[in-house]
C-alpha cells in the first residue's frame, strides 16, 4: 500500500475566530451553568450562604492570553476558601464541580 503524507497548515486566523464567537461562549457558558446547578447541589447547607454566593461570569476576551471566550464559576461568599480547603480535610465543591465539568461538559 502506498503511504500517505498530509501536510496540515493550521488556520490561525480561522481559529482564533472559533475561540471568540458566539458559539462558543454559549458552549462555555453552559458548562459553567451546569457546574453552578452541580456545585450548589453538593454545598454545606450549615447557613445556605455558600450555596447561595455562585455565579457564573463569560466574556469572549479571556484566557492567559485575553483571546478566547470564558466562563468562570465564582463563589464569592466570605468564608469560600474555608470550605473549599479548611473544614473537615476540606469539602472541595469547587475541585468535585471541575472534575464533574470535565467528565459532563455542558450536557
Amino acid at each position: 500500500m502506498p503511504k500517505f503524507t498530509i501536510d496540515y497548515q493550521p488556520d490561525i486566523r480561522g481559529t482564533n475566530e472559533l475561540m471568540n464567537s458566539p458559539e462558543m461562549l454559549a458552549l462555555v457558558t453552559a458548562a459553567a451553568e451546569k457546574g453552578k446547578e452541580h456545585a450548589i447541589s453538593i454545598s454545606p447547607r450549615r447557613t445556605g450562604t455558600y450555596a447561595g454566593s455562585f455565579r457564573v461570569e463569560a466574556n469572549v476576551k479571556g484566557g492567559p492570553r485575553h483571546d478566547r471566550a470564558e466562563a468562570r464559576l465564582v463563589n464569592d461568599s466570605g468564608h469560600a476558601a474555608d470550605v473549599e480547603f479548611k473544614n473537615r480535610g476540606g469539602e472541595r465543591v469547587l475541585g468535585r464541580t471541575v472534575d464533574y465539568i470535565e467528565e459532563h461538559g455542558g450536557a
